[in-house]
C-alpha cells in the first residue's frame, strides 16, 4: 500500500564506492565563494554533493548553515565502527531543497536496483535482477540535524528516497511539505529514524498512484541484511503530524503517519515513544507486517480523512497476485502495548484484525474525544466491518488521558500528562534501558512506567497539594509568600480534595503567592509552567501571575493572567532555563485595595517543551 517509490528513473550509472579507511571532517558551506573547495574549514565545499568523491568511511560530512539546491546522493560507510555521517552543524540550519529539475527528488537519496520479491533470506542482498543489474547496497550512513524539503512535485519527492539501502540512522531532521513520504526506505533492513519532526508530507496534487502511496514515515518491504535476533528497524521519539494525501483525488489510499508495508520478512521492528497527531489517515498502520512491537506511542485524532483506526494491524491487500502471494500474509507477531491513543468521533482506537496470527492489543489508554472529521471530506479507508476496538488486559477505557494541551495544532499542543492522569504507573516492564520521547529514563513507581510517548516528570512537589495539612515546613515543599492555607471545603478544587487558597480582606493591595524550587532542570531547555486558578470572589481582575524567578528572587518572567470566576481555568507560562538548573515558580496575585478578594489554585506542573516553532 504505502510505498515510497513504484517506479524509479533509470540512471545511466551509479557512483563507485571508495574502500579505505580514516575518520576526518569535510566542510560545507552554501556562502563560501572562493575559487578553490578541499573540504578544509577554510576552503569548504559549496554543495553537499560535491564532497561525495573526497568521502571514505568513518568521515563526517559536516555542513553548516544555509540553503543547499540539490538532492544528495549518500555515500557508503564500510562497517558500524566506519560510518559515514552527513551532519548539519546547526539544528535544522541546512536546508536541503531539492529543485524541481533534479532527476530524482529525494534529499537524500540512494537507488541500488528495482523490487526483487519474494525473498526473505540476506542473499537477495547479492542477487542479479532480470536485467543483469547487481543489487549495489549502500549502508553504514548516518544523517543528522537537517531540513529536508523538496520541491520534486512528482513521484521522488521525499525527504529520503532509498531504495536497497543497510544500517541508515536519520535523526534530529524536520522534514517537511514533501510531495511524497517525509522519511523511509524501500527493500532496506537495519534502518533507524529517531527524534525527528515530520510533517505535511505526502501532499502531492495529479501525480498518479505513486503519490498516492506515500506517508509521513514509511517501512515498505524489508529484506533481511541478517539472521540476527533482536529489533533490526527502529522507529522511535519521532513527531508526526498533518501528513495526509491529496484530497481531491478519490484514489487516495494512504496519507498515514507511521507504515509498516508489506514487511513479512522482517527479523524485528519496534515503534515506540512516537507523538502521532492528525495525520489523514491512520497513526500507525500495520499493512502485512510481521514481527512488529507498537508501544508507548501517544495518538491522538488521526485519520480525519478516512475510517480505519488509530492503530491498525490487517492484513495486505492490494498487493497483485503470482510472484508477491508470498508477501499477501496477515498481521504476525506484532504486539500493540503501552500507548494512549485518542481517537476521533466513529473512528475506533486500536484494532488488531481477526486473521492477524500471534498479535494482541493490551494495557492501552483508548479513549474517543468527540472530534468528528471534517465535514465534507469523502471516507477513503474502512475497516473489516467489525466496528469493535480490540480490548485487552489492563486497558484504560473511558478515561481522558489528561494532557496538559491537547490539540491538533501540534505546534502549541504538549501531550505531556498532568499529575492526575490515570495512565501514569500502569504498566509493568524492564526500564533498564528505555527512555520517552524527552529522552529521560522511565522511572515509574517501582516497576511500573506510564502508558503514552512521554513518563510523568515530577518536577513539582504536590502539584495538586493533595495530603497536605498546611503550609508549614517541613510538611510542604511550597513556600507561602503571602496568606494562603489548604482547602478542603468541597468543590473549591480543581481535582482531588485540596486546593491551595486565600481570602484577603478589604484593605490596602498586597502580595500573595505560592511558591516552589524547582531542581532538575535542563540548562538552556524551554519548558512549561501550567496552573489552574480561579477568581472567586470575581474582584482580581488583571491582577494574577504566573512565572519563574532564581532563588534570590529576581524575577525572570511572568504570564499575566485574568482568572474566570465560575471555576477553574487553565493558564500555561513558557520559559527558558538559560545557564540555570534551579528555579522557582511562582503563581501568586495583587489583592485589589478597599475589597474582599479569594484566590484559588491547583493542579501545577512543569513539562519539558518538545516542539519549538
Amino acid at each position: 500500500m504505502n510505498r515510497l517509490c513504484a517506479t524509479f528513473a533509470t540512471l545511466s550509472t551509479l557512483p563507485l564506492l571508495v574502500s579505505g579507511a580514516r575518520a576526518a571532517d569535510i566542510w560545507v558551506d552554501a556562502s563560501y565563494t572562493g575559487a578553490t573547495s578541499t573540504g578544509s574549514t577554510t576552503q569548504p565545499f559549496k554543495k553537499i554533493g560535491d564532497t561525495y568523491a573526497a568521502i571514505q568511511p568513518g568521515d563526517t560530512v559536516r555542513v553548516r548553515p544555509g540553503n543547499y539546491y540539490e538532492g544528495v546522493w549518500i555515500k557508503s560507510g564500510s562497517s558500524n565502527a566506519l560510518r559515514v555521517t552527513y551532519k548539519s552543524e546547526v539544528k535544522w540550519g541546512a536546508k536541503i531543497i531539492t529543485p524541481a529539475s533534479t532527476n530524482n527528488g529525494g534529499c537524500f537519496q540512494y537507488w541500488g536496483g528495482n523490487t526483487i520479491d519474494n525473498v526473505s533470506t540476506p542473499s537477495v542482498w547479492g542477487m542479479t535482477e532480470a536485467n543483469g543489474h547487481k543489487i549495489e547496497p549502500c549502508g553504514w550512513v548516518t544523517i543528522d540535524g537537517f531540513d529536508l524539503h523538496s520541491d520534486k512535485k512528482d513521484s521522488t519527492g521525499a525527504g529520503t528516497w532509498f531504495q536497497w539501502v543497510h544500517h541508515i540512522t536519520i535523526r534530529n531532521c524536520w522534514s517537511h511539505d514533501n510531495t511524497m513520504a517525509g522519511l523511509g526506505a524501500n527493500l532496506a533492513d537495519y534502518i533507524v529514524i529517531e527524534n525527528n519532526i515530520v510533517n505535511d508530507n505526502s501532499v502531492g496534487s495529479g501525480l498518479g498512484n505513486d503519490t498516492l502511496f506515500s506517508s509521513g514515515i514509511s517501512n515498505w518491504k524489508v529484506r533481511p541484511w541478517d539472521t540476527a535476533s533482536g529489533f533490526h528497524n527502529i522507529i522511535r521519539g519521532n513527531v508526526v503530524f498533518n501528513n495526509h494525501n491529496d484530497l481531491t483525488n478519490p484514489n487516495r489510499s494512504d496519507g498515514n503517519g507511521i507504515i509498516l508495508d508489506t514487511t513479512a520478512f522482517d527479523k524485528g521492528t519496534l515503534v515506540e515513544n512516537n507523538l502521532i497527531v492528525n495525520n489523514g489517515g491512520v497513526g500507525i498502520l500495520l499493512d502485512g507486517s510481521a514481527n512488529c512491537t507498537v508501544r508507548y506511542n501517544t495518538l491522538y485524532q488521526n485519520c480525519w480523512d478516512g475510517t480505519a483506526p488509530e492503530i491498525y494491524a490487517q492484513k495486505v491487500t492490494w498487493e497483485p497476485g503470482g510472484a508477491q502471494n508470498q508477501e499477501n500474509a496477515v498481521c504476525k507477531n506484532a504486539p500493540v502495548y503501552g500507548n494512549i491513543v485518542v481517537a476521533r468521533t466513529n473512528r475506533l482506537a486500536v484494532k488488531v484484525n481477526s486473521d492477524s496470527t500471534n498479535s494482541s492489543a493490551h494495557h492501552n489508554l483508548r479513549w474517543f474525544s468527540g472530534q468528528s472529521a471534517p465535514s465534507g471530506v469523502p471516507a477513503f479507508y474502512g475497516n473489516d466491518g467489525n466496528l469493535n476496538d480490540t480490548a485487552g488486559a489492563g486497558d484504560i477505557t473511558g478515561q481522558d488521558p489528561q494532557f496538559v494541551n491537547a490539540s491538533t495544532n501540534t505546534w502549541a499542543s504538549d501531550f505531556h500528562l498532568q499529575h492526575y492522569s490515570a495512565a501514569i504507573n500502569k504498566y509493568t516492564v524492564n526500564t533498564a534501558n528505555s527512555s520517552d520521547l524527552d529522552g529521560q529514563k522511565r522511572s515509574g513507581t517501582g516497576s511500573f512506567v506510564d502508558y503514552g510517548a512521554y513518563e510523568y516528570r515530577a518536577f513539582v512537589s504536590e502539584p495538586g497539594f493533595e495530603g497536605l495539612a498546611s503550609f508549614a515546613a517541613p510538611y510542604s515543599s511550597w513556600v507561602n509568600g503571602g496568606t494562603f492555607y489548604i482547602d478542603t471545603s468541597n468543590a473549591r478544587q480543581h481535582t482531588g480534595s485540596r486546593s491551595a487558597g486565600v481570602w484577603v480582606p478589604a484593605g490596602p493591595t498586597r502580595w500573595n503567592a505560592v511558591l516552589q524550587t524547582l531542581t532538575g532542570l535542563s540548562p538552556n531547555t524551554t519548558y512549561t509552567l501550567t496552573a489552574w486558578v480561579w477568581d472567586a470572589n470575581a474582584t482580581i481582575g488583571p491582577n494574577a501571575y504566573l512565572g519563574v524567578q532564581t532563588t534570590a528572587g529576581t524575577g525572570l518572567g511572568s504570564l499575566t493572567m485574568t482568572p474566570p470566576t465560575g471555576g477553574y481555568g487553565k493558564y500555561t507560562y513558557t520559559f527558558n532555563t538559560g545557564t540555570l538548573s534551579t528555579l522557582v515558580l511562582s503563581v501568586g496575585y495583587n489583592s485589589p485595595a478597599n475589597q474582599n478578594s479569594v484566590f484559588r489554585v491547583d493542579d501545577i506542573s512543569v513539562n519539558r517543551k518538545t516542539l519549538l516553532p
